[in-house]
């Protein structure tokens, strides 16, 4: 099951609802014909109030229709039928099975499946050193970075292209990259570098 999104502002009159979406394109949703809805932790706005310290259950939903409109997919779902019940949604997350998403491959790796994995650097394992934990990421314009949170609490920002990964080991929660020159050095700073000379 995968976070993809949660649910957003009614739409209209008939129980229709707006969906935050967290997939690569609002279009993903046009593809779904079962979803999952919970009380997630961390939840915004209203729903902040009664968000739980830990997510909640989820459960099954049918999806009746499916459309985009200025980049937002909007959902009619079984069981809301009028505004005030699509309201009554309003913060939920939403969920998908894997197998249900567009485009599913098994051998498909998720960011939650490497997330709290060590992250190590080298170009290989036989030479791979510890840099620290991948405790998050976000969208870049052009790239996704990943946010590496080193033992002293420091933060790496890397960015996760083809290029730069060199091996994504689920079972054994690691990941090696060989980062661009320069980028670890910047973060955290050169070990072998000179002191300054001190000014007169």
């Amino acid at each position: 099951m995968l976070v993809v999104g949660r649910v957003g502002k009614p739409h209209g009159l008939k129980g229709e609802l707006k969906v935050v979406s967290l997939a690569d394109s609002p279009f993903a949703f046009l593809e779904l014909k079962r979803l999952y809805l919970r009380q997630g932790a961390g939840a915004q706005g209203k729903a902040a109030a009664k968000a739980p310290a830990v997510p909640g259950p989820a459960r099954p939903v049918a999806v009746l229709s499916a459309r985009v409109h200025a980049d937002t997919a909007i959902l009619a779902l079984e069981g809301t039928g009028d505004r005030d019940q699509a309201e009554a949604l309003r913060g939920l997350e939403i969920l998908a099975a894997r197998r249900d998403l567009p485009d599913y491959d098994p051998g498909d790796v998720y960011i939650k499946d490497i997330l709290g994995s060590q992250v190590f650097t080298g170009e290989s394992w036989e030479e791979a050193a510890p840099l620290g934990t991948l405790d998050g990421l976000f969208e870049a314009p052009a790239q996704e970075i990943w946010v590496i949170k080193t033992p002293g609490g420091r933060e790496v920002l890397f960015p996760a292209t083809p290029e730069f990964t060199r091996d994504l080991d689920v079972a054994g929660r690691r990941v090696l990259i060989a980062p661009p020159p320069g980028l670890i050095e910047l973060y955290l700073g050169d070990p072998d570098a000179p002191s300054p000379e001190p000014k007169d």
